[in-house]
């Protein structure tokens, strides 16, 4: 199977082989981006690199107007990776926040009873697709136009706001493949996307996972009361016994709250020492 860093730097590489060219695109594309030339005068794939980049691969022309591209495998299955709270307020107000943070911990105090769950103490939030019932609808806290801080960037006017969709399954060999695959962001796009993306829950094991312990989290296990010694939790049954699932207060030191620093929280505060992956 073809990785995805794979296709990104071969869709680059097929831009760059073209620099000095005029390339044939469509007229619905020129017209939606305003171009006056197709002529190839810059190819740039390090805007991939900037964390919150939509933009895979940035194409300039000789009019100064671009193509950037976000380049997604079909079976892809996430849009928006680990969104941070200060993301959210960005991208979609305070009020997105708190309906995440309420919903969250709706879900975690109900999944944390399913036997196919696993031990988990906060839960992280992403987009993209899914089946299960790790997922919330996107409508449930947000709206269609809110699809396009997920799949284009939050200011349209940036570089690493994407202005086409580029969906590919397996190998790209030239130009004429790519053109053809370019998606134009449009109301008929944006509504199949709406459908298909949905809110994911991240729930992290910290006794089986180690770098994802630093994620922001949108809920939080609290112990009913403090230990007089310390009670070392090792199994989903023995947590489960102790307390629930609370909204984080984002407006004060639980902002950006993470795992990590809710297992220091649950030793500091309630003498609950959890079993972490070392």
């Amino acid at each position: 199977m073809v990785g995805y860093q794979e296709v990104e730097d071969r869709i680059c590489s097929i831009f760059k082989e073209q620099q000095g060219e005029n390339i044939n695109l469509s007229e619905k594309i020129k017209e939606s981006l305003g171009l006056s030339s197709t002529k190839i005068v810059k190819v740039d794939s390090n805007i991939s690199k900037n964390h919150n980049s939509k933009t895979d691969v940035l194409v300039i022309f000789e009019d100064g107007k671009k193509l950037k591209i976000s380049i997604k495998k079909e079976n892809a299955d996430y849009y928006g990776n680990w969104y941070t709270h200060q993301r959210i307020i960005k991208e979609f107000g305070e009020s997105a926040l708190d309906k995440l943070v309420k919903k969250t911990t709706e879900w975690a105090n109900d999944w944390i009873k399913q036997d196919s769950s696993s031990f988990f103490l906060g839960v992280s939030i992403n987009f993209g697709k899914r089946v299960g019932n790790t997922f919330m609808e996107f409508n449930e806290v947000f709206t269609t136009n809110d699809i396009k801080s997920i799949v284009q960037g939050h200011n349209l006017s940036l570089d690493i706001s994407s202005n086409v969709l580029l969906q590919v399954n397996g190998d790209i060999n030239n130009i004429d493949e790519v053109i053809e695959g370019l998606l134009i962001f449009d109301e008929k796009l944006l509504n199949s996307l709406f459908r298909d993306i949905k809110i994911i829950f991240r729930p992290v094991n910290p006794m089986t996972e180690r770098s994802n312990r630093g994620k922001q989290i949108y809920t939080k296990f609290v112990p009913d009361n403090k230990f007089l010694e310390e009670e070392y939790i090792t199994n989903k049954d023995s947590l489960k016994k102790l307390g629930s699932f609370k909204p984080i207060d984002y407006s004060n030191e639980e902002y950006k709250l993470n795992h990590n620093r809710l297992i220091a929280e649950l030793k500091e505060k309630y003498n609950v020492r959890i079993k972490i992956k070392t």
